[in-house]
């Protein structure tokens, strides 16, 4: 369910999937796999740890499920390579910072751009009868 916000929309979900997703703590689901055998090199912990701010940010932000799955898979990668140069000045924990603070203005945008699309079809379409 989309609730309008100003001029801005919030998608609003159940308390649940919010209560689940303000437990992710990455390092524990780590020592978890781990625990099950299930190892991950370098890259693929980065990426899982990417992915886990980007669904941090997107349910806790209140954005639909297109918008943070448009995110994952079109452009995680423009993302992090916008902020790679980042983690030899100030290391990962300063890269992460900064990717965060991508997601969040990507999330924004695709918010901002579809309210505008939303509105711009509602006036375009005429009413049904």
């Amino acid at each position: 369910m989309i609730e309008p916000h100003g001029k801005k929309q919030y998608f609003a979900y159940l308390p649940e999937m919010v209560g689940y997703v303000e437990t992710f703590y990455v390092e524990k689901d780590l020592v978890i796999l781990r625990a099950n055998d299930i190892h991950f090199g370098e890259d693929a912990i980065f990426v899982f740890k990417v992915q886990h701010l980007m669904l941090i940010e997107g349910v806790l932000g209140g954005h639909v499920p297109r918008d943070i799955a448009q995110l994952m898979t079109n452009n995680l990668s423009s993302i992090v390579d916008m902020c790679k140069d980042f983690q030899t000045i100030g290391g990962e924990k300063y890269l992460m910072e900064n990717i965060r603070g991508n997601i969040k203005q990507y999330l924004e945008f695709a918010r901002e751009a579809r309210f505008e699309s939303e509105s711009l079809n509602s006036k375009v379409q005429p009413p049904i009868q």
